[in-house]
């Protein structure tokens, strides 16, 4: 068994390729904790159920997102 800190050793490496009118790039980092798992997977369910209203973005274009995460590095929402 290893030994660490709980927070060490629970992180989900999350693999993901963004394309935007903007640009696109790719990422592999360690993104989430395990415990996020759950949570984001109940939130893309109430997505799919048409559950969560979609943001408008503000003057700047900008969605917020709905759901965030202990690390700021990814984060999900719903644009109109």
């Amino acid at each position: 068994m290893e030994t660490g800190e709980w927070y060490d050793l629970n992180w989900l490496t999350v693999a993901g390729e963004v394309s935007t009118p903007d640009g696109s790039w790719t990422f592999l980092d360690p993104c989430l904790l395990t415990t996020d798992a759950g949570r984001l997977a109940r939130w893309l369910e109430e997505v799919a159920a048409g559950d969560v209203a979609p943001n408008d973005p503000d003057a700047e274009g900008d969605v917020d997102p709905d759901l965030g995460f202990v690390e700021p590095n990814i984060a999900f929402g719903v644009e109109t």
